[in-house]
C-alpha cells in the first residue's frame, strides 16, 4: 500500500527526524512511503504547499497521521481531504497492517531505502 505522511511540519524544528521515524515504521510493515518532506523549503505559499501535498495523497492509497496533525492546520486540511476522498486513515501509536504476501522485511532494507 502507499502510505502518505502526516503531520505538523510548520514551527517543529525537528519534523524531519519524527517524519523520517514514522517512516521506518511504514517501511517496516512492507508499504511504500509517500512525505511531504520531500518538497523544498522555497516552494512558495501554504496554498502551493497544500496543493502538493493533496496530489501526493491522491496517489496514495492510505494516510498515516502524527501524534502533533491536530496542531497543524495543514494536516488538519489532509485529514479532512483524505476522509473526504475516501483514503484509509491510521494514526500513530496505533498498529499498522502488514501488507499481504510480505512475512517479514528487514530493518536494514527499510532504513536503505532512505
Amino acid at each position: 500500500m502507499k502510505i502518505y505522511i502526516a503531520g505538523k511540519i510548520t514551527g517543529d524544528p525537528d519534523y524531519y527526524r519524527k517524519f523520517q521515524d514514522a517512516a521506518l515504521k511504514v517501511r517496516m510493515a512492507g508499504h511504500v512511503v509517500i512525505t511531504p518532506t520531500c518538497l523544498p523549503d522555497n516552494l512558495g505559499t501554504h496554498d502551493d504547499y497544500m496543493h502538493c501535498c493533496y496530489a501526493l495523497i491522491d496517489v496514495s492509497e492510505a494516510v498515516y497521521f502524527l501524534k502533533d496533525w491536530k496542531d497543524s492546520p495543514g494536516a488538519t486540511d489532509e485529514f479532512r481531504y483524505a476522509h473526504h476522498t475516501g483514503k484509509h486513515i491510521f494514526f500513530e501509536g496505533e498498529p499498522l497492517p502488514k501488507r499481504e504476501g510480505i512475512s517479514h522485511v528487514n530493518k536494514i532494507d527499510a532504513v536503505g531505502a532512505f
